[in-house]
């Protein structure tokens, strides 16, 4: 998994994510957890996400995504991050 790949995703979705923002991510331990929770399978489910949405298919993009994010382990971090965030 690497930053490239969080931003193409979300640029495909409409989300600008700037370098800053990847940095923040980068240097943070929620941030650093939860890249190496979407690398756990190598990337593949990223990647997979990534290949739907090249080929047009938004929904099963999200599908992949929102299935890896949805771990408990997964939402505490992404909480975490939210509120370091705002």
């Amino acid at each position: 998994m690497q930053f490239q790949d969080i931003q193409k995703l979300a640029q495909d979705q409409g989300v600008t994510v700037s370098p800053q923002d990847l940095d923040r991510l980068a240097e943070s331990r929620e941030g650093q957890q939860l890249l190496k929770l979407l690398g756990q399978d190598g990337g593949a489910a990223v990647r997979s996400a990534l290949e739907a949405l090249q080929a047009g298919d938004q929904t099963r993009a999200k599908q992949m995504i929102t299935q890896t994010l949805s771990s408990p382990e997964a939402l505490e971090l992404l909480q975490k991050l939210g509120q370091n965030h705002g």
